[in-house]
């Protein structure tokens, strides 16, 4: 115990009470201060010493603030007041928590109870001051306070999950929770486009657009942001604008320094990533960068889910589409055999009734031509359900043979051209031949369907142009026309069975499914371009080897 030297000025009860109690104050664990009225330590205990790092000549003498804080001045404040000037005012014990430094300017905090040293008239001649160090029990509580805040901001976006919230509104909503639970000034998250190591930027709060722009410029292995979405690696940064790894100048000129960045991830995909930073130059805390990658994490599985969901009801919506086409097309399939079978039923009957009384052989000949055509007409039908049947089925049969694409563009050029004189059909190519391994018939069936309905779609006439090209390892041949051309939000439907576009035009929306059944079974890709009013191009490729 070290008792002042200012001791023997003091009042008489107050150095009676000292040495009353400084064999019991030394025996104590918790910290022990007498003072008198003007703050001057009488006496303080073994604990504090040793606590503090103070040796006892050192705190003889000195005020209480420069013990306990460290500090020339009062502790009093409107936020943290001073326990001995409440028990000198009140006469009355008082309670605060305080934080106190060592005498190397550590901080801890401190629970003091301070109690007035009364004399015989009740007149206050000192305090005393016990103190206990409940630093571990303050950071459990603010750690647990934290933890709270994480969950409550866990539970938040996972409930937002469940609302139906688009991909982007979702997570929109959840940067603004994990700013508010982190406490700082910016944050952006980056995700990986489908397939691909590109990054975009869905949603950026606090910085500049530059410079995210400036982030997304550079390759993803040469940014923090970029290997956290691509490598799954964490990132966390004092200095930002300081940092060696960030060397592109409108990144360093925002300004940013406390820095962390987490991938956003649905169990072992990665979808993206996270990142928070503030201009504060506190440094982040480990604990704080824990509790991101926790929400990386258990978003990364939320953004999943909405974007399954979405896909099932994108399906589902596509089964609809489907179903509604075939109950659409099986009317017009029921019309169109129906229509068949009345000609052949009419016109055997007609023939049946002309040769009983010695029909023409002209009027015979064109009985008979009809129902040439009739039947043709009913075996197109039959074998176009066959194939889209196949198709669907995965049972396409390819018979493959050498072809040359511009010579069986050539034949269909010519027997379309005999059956149309408002069309000018033309064949572009530079060379004479190009060949590969193909199924001819299955080739010319695409060319064939490929122009027959870009004179049909091309009722007021016009160029129609088959062009081809020969690429390094294919060919791409491609028909245009001047027609009526195809809306753009009916692009995406175009290949798909049943779809038809112009209801006015007669046809089971069958022809583009299977040309892009019989091109995909040969390795090769099929698309379109078009403008309503303005025409359309379908072009195909097919493999050279």
């Amino acid at each position: 115990m070290t008792v002042s030297r200012q001791f023997k000025g003091s009042h008489p009860i107050l150095q009676e009470f000292v040495l009353r109690c400084k064999n019991f104050a030394d025996l104590l664990y918790d910290e022990v201060l007498i003072l008198d009225r003007d703050y001057n330590v009488i006496m303080a205990n073994q604990a504090l010493l040793h606590n503090k790092g103070w040796a006892a000549d050192e705190v003889a003498g000195r005020r209480c603030h420069e013990v306990s804080h460290g500090s020339s001045e009062p502790c009093q404040s409107p936020n943290t007041p001073c326990p001995l000037v409440e028990a000198l005012a009140s006469g009355s014990r008082s309670r605060v928590t305080h934080i106190h430094r060592d005498k190397q300017g550590k901080e801890c905090f401190e629970d003091i109870a301070a109690s007035p040293i009364s004399d015989e008239n009740g007149n206050v001649v000192g305090i005393i001051e016990l103190m206990r160090d409940i630093t571990e029990e303050v950071e459990l509580r603010k750690a647990l306070e934290q933890r709270n805040a994480d969950l409550a901001t866990l539970n938040s976006i996972i409930v937002a999950g469940g609302k139906g919230l688009t991909e982007e509104k979702l997570l929109t909503y959840a940067l603004d929770q994990i700013l508010e639970n982190t406490g700082m000034d910016a944050g952006w998250i980056l995700l990986r486009e489908e397939n691909s190591r590109s990054l975009r930027c869905i949603k950026r709060l606090g910085v500049s657009e530059e410079f995210i722009k400036a982030i997304l410029s550079l390759p993803t292995d040469k940014t923090l942001c970029g290997l956290a979405a691509t490598k799954g690696q964490v990132a966390m940064v004092d200095n930002l604008s300081q940092d060696p790894r960030v060397t592109h100048p409108t990144i360093t000129h925002e300004g940013l320094r406390a820095f962390m960045c987490v991938p956003l991830r649905a169990d072992s995909k990665l979808l993206g990533s996270i990142s928070v930073a503030g201009r504060d130059p506190a440094s982040p805390q480990a604990s704080r960068l824990q509790q991101l990658v926790a929400i990386g994490d258990q978003l990364g599985i939320i953004v999943a889910n909405v974007r399954l969901n979405s896909s099932l009801r994108q399906y589902a919506h596509e089964l609809e589409e489907a179903r509604r086409r075939r109950e659409q097309s099986a009317s017009v399939v029921s019309h169109e055999l129906k229509g068949v079978l009345a000609v052949l039923s009419g016109y055997t009957q007609l023939l049946r009734k002309r040769l009983e009384s010695q029909l023409p052989q002209a009027d015979l000949g064109k009985g008979l031509e009809i129902i040439n055509a009739q039947t043709n007409r009913l075996n197109r039908l039959v074998d176009d359900m066959r194939d889209v049947s196949a198709i669907e089925s995965g049972r396409l049969t390819l018979v493959k043979a050498r072809c040359d694409a511009v010579g069986l563009s050539r034949d269909v050029i010519q027997g379309q051209q005999a059956l149309t004189q408002k069309h000018i059909l033309l064949l572009d190519s530079s060379e004479e031949h190009v060949e590969g391994e193909w199924d001819c018939d299955r080739i010319r069936q695409v060319i064939d369907n490929l122009v027959n309905n870009a004179i049909k779609y091309s009722p007021n006439g016009g160029e129609v142009k088959v062009s081809i090209e020969r690429r390094k390892d294919e060919v791409l041949v491609s028909v245009k026309d001047q027609g009526l051309g195809i809306a753009q939000k009916e692009l995406r439907h175009l290949f798909h069975p049943y779809a038809r576009v112009h209801k006015e035009i007669k046809g089971l929306g069958l022809g583009l499914f299977i040309c892009s059944g019989i091109i995909k079974s040969h390795g090769g890709r099929v698309w379109v371009e078009s403008q309503e009013g303005k025409g359309s191009t379908f072009y195909f490729t097919l493999p050279l080897r």
